[in-house]
């Protein structure tokens, strides 16, 4: 019943967007329009709005999605903007939600797209660490290698 009203609603939404678009000529965001390029150029109207696939978005009048910067994401489709990835958080890619930084990294800014190794003497006690602690006098902590991704905020 419940998946019945979502295809319901989403219907709705694309209806309106059609409706929408034939009555402004302006393409929704979160979509992209191609133009009917067998109508005369005088005449030219936009087709069936189309959402952005993940990883883009578009806003309110644009015939194209645009990628998401390095460092943020959109994961659904039809997005109207991107999202900064958090601290504690990578995001590799942008068609994708930002993973957790792993045990022995960290990302203490938000917009990276990756997470870097804690220094030697450090580490990290959970993942999703957005800054490295000093190993406690008299223990060691295993030796990192090099930062993997830069670390300034």
């Amino acid at each position: 019943m419940m998946a019945n009203m979502v295809f319901i609603m989403r219907a709705i939404v694309f209806f309106v967007s059609i409706v929408s678009i034939l009555a402004s000529e302006k393409c929704p965001a979160g979509f992209y329009c191609q133009t009917d390029t067998k109508a005369a150029p005088q005449h030219s109207r936009y087709v069936a709005p189309l959402p952005c696939p993940p990883g883009s978005f578009s806003g309110i009048g644009e015939d194209h999605c645009t990628p998401c910067a390095v460092g943020y994401y959109a994961s659904k489709s039809g997005s109207t903007v991107c999202t900064e990835c958090p601290a504690g958080f990578m995001c590799e890619k942008a068609d994708q939600n930002p993973v957790l930084c792993p045990l022995g990294t960290y990302s203490a800014c938000t917009g990276k797209s990756c997470c870097s190794t804690c220094p030697a003497g450090t580490y990290t006690p959970s993942t999703g660490s957005i800054e490295c602690i000093r190993c406690p006098s008299g223990s060691s902590c295993p030796t990192s290698v090099p930062p993997s991704c830069g670390e300034l905020c």
